[in-house]
């Protein structure tokens, strides 16, 4: 039976259509996202020509291929490209072992979190545990001496009693700041600008109101 000119030009249509969509399913095969011009360009570096229809723009006929494949389910739209904007495709069976990938980074960055949450919290309770006790030594150590002293001072004798400071890199500033603005202590500030500190045996009377300068 002898075909005539259009059922000849039907079937080469149809025959250059299977070859554009089995090139662009070799290419997205490789695993890789890529955008319909990053398509065309790894066409050409195959050394493949776009002939079908005789099509002068190139771009369109990738386009078409790119639709027929996601109706079939062969690829997948996967986004735009975050720099261009630019459609992304990949192949479906690669985007569904990267979607396992995917939970299974999701599922460990949420483990991690978690763990890393907890460590925090026993860290930050470490830590107010440390400051309570730091505070408690500070004014036994005022307590007994009942003079003005200075933060550096205050560190140095807790020292001596043994209290650990290694959580701390400046000693003296973390006494200033477990001491500031508590009831009972009172503070002056000397003309270098340092605070120094006293805890009256007597009744409380609470933190002084002025900032005098004097002279230690």
């Amino acid at each position: 039976m002898q075909l005539n000119s259009d059922e000849v030009l039907r079937k080469r249509r149809a025959l250059e259509l299977e070859m554009i969509d089995a090139e662009i399913r070799a290419v997205l095969a490789e695993g890789y996202p890529l955008s319909p011009p990053d398509i065309r360009e790894a066409l050409v570096k195959r050394g493949w020509t776009i002939e079908a229809g005789r099509a002068k723009n190139t771009l369109k006929v990738v386009y078409a291929a790119l639709g027929r494949l996601t109706r079939s389910g062969e690829i997948r739209y996967h986004g735009r490209d975050d720099r261009t904007g630019r459609k992304l495709f990949i192949d479906s069976q690669k985007r569904a072992e990267l979607s396992e990938q995917e939970m299974e980074r999701a599922e460990r960055e949420r483990r991690e979190s978690i763990a890393g949450r907890e460590y925090w919290k026993k860290q930050a309770e470490a830590r107010a545990q440390i400051k309570t006790g730091l505070l408690d030594g500070c004014i036994e150590v005022l307590l007994a001496s009942g003079k003005w002293m200075s933060p550096k001072k205050i560190a140095a004798e807790l020292k001596l009693r043994g209290f650990d400071f290694s959580c701390y890199s400046q000693p003296s500033s973390a006494v200033a700041f477990v001491l500031k603005d508590q009831p009972g202590v009172k503070w002056r500030r000397a003309r270098s600008g340092v605070r120094y500190y006293r805890i009256d045996n007597g009744p409380a009377s609470g933190a002084s109101s002025g900032e005098t300068s004097f002279v230690m």
